[in-house]
C-alpha cells in the first residue's frame, strides 16, 4: 500500500470512529466534541486528499478527548481506534517527512 493510501485510509478509520462516538454515546459533552473533531479531521482529509498537505495541531487535545471517551464503555474501542489512527498518523508523517 502507498503512503497515500495509507494517510488516507488512517484519515477514514479516525473519521468512521469519531463518527460511532457521536451516535454511540449518551454524554453531550463527548457527542459535541466528536463533532467538532469530525469537521477538523474532514477538513484535513480533503486537504489531504486534493492537495497532499494536512496539519494536525491539536493532538494532544485529541488524545485527551480520548482519554474522556475511556470512561463511557459504549465508546472505548472507538476513542482507542481515534487514538491509534491518530498515533499512527503522526508515525508515519514523521517516518516519511510529510505533514
Amino acid at each position: 500500500m502507498s503512503n497515500r493510501e495509507e494517510i488516507l485510509n488512517l484519515f477514514r478509520k479516525i473519521l468512521s470512529s469519531l463518527l460511532c462516538i457521536s451516535m454511540e454515546t449518551s454524554d453531550k459533552h463527548l457527542k459535541e466534541k466528536s463533532l467538532k473533531y469530525i469537521n477538523e479531521f474532514e477538513n484535513e482529509y480533503k486537504s489531504y486528499y486534493n492537495l497532499k498537505k494536512y496539519f494536525i495541531s491539536n493532538i494532544s487535545e485529541i488524545v485527551d478527548f480520548c482519554n474522556e471517551c475511556y470512561e463511557d464503555k459504549d465508546v472505548f474501542d472507538y476513542a482507542e481506534d481515534v487514538e491509534y489512527g491518530l498515533r499512527e498518523l503522526v508515525n508515519l508523517s514523521n517516518k516519511k517527512g510529510n505533514n
